[in-house]
């Protein structure tokens, strides 16, 4: 792969395959099933940089995820992403503290401190309940007259 970066430029790229990997998951039809594995295919890779060019070994290394850059393997591409700074202190903050989020499938980016750090759970939760209504609806619209249902 050759690919060179530009932070003002929207760059191709000709790599399009980053690989695969095999996930084990829980058959959706019958829960009592064995688990099987499927093969999942790597869109989008992530690059970032360490913060003031430390090394692995160093005490004060740390990751640097106000400049990411993504690789995207579908339209070919390589972009700067937008990331939205919420930890207070600035530049000259403490960024061992630093918890980057990504969502929307690697289209936003957000960096918040470790001590606001939800529950998995209660992240599930709040992504896949639009998603998890909208299912139901769909579902109960075919049992019932009228369109929308009354929800507690």
């Amino acid at each position: 792969m050759r690919c060179v970066l530009d932070v003002l430029k929207y760059i191709r790229c000709s790599k399009t395959d980053f690989g695969c990997y095999n996930v084990t998951e829980p058959p959706i039809d019958a829960p009592r099933d064995p688990l099987y594995k499927t093969e999942r295919e790597i869109m989008k890779v992530f690059l970032t940089k360490h913060y003031r060019n430390r090394r692995a070994n160093d005490s004060e290394f740390v990751l640097d995820f106000e400049e990411i850059y993504v690789i995207d393997s579908k339209s070919k591409s390589i972009t700067r992403a937008k990331v939205l700074v919420t930890v207070p202190g600035g530049r000259t903050r403490d960024r061992r503290n630093d918890l980057l989020i990504i969502r929307d499938g690697g289209n936003s980016f957000k960096i918040i401190d470790k001590a606001q750090r939800d529950d998995p759970t209660t992240v599930i939760e709040r992504e896949e309940w639009v998603k998890t209504r909208q299912d139901m609806e769909k579902h109960l619209s075919k049992l019932r007259d009228f369109s929308v249902s009354n929800w507690f």
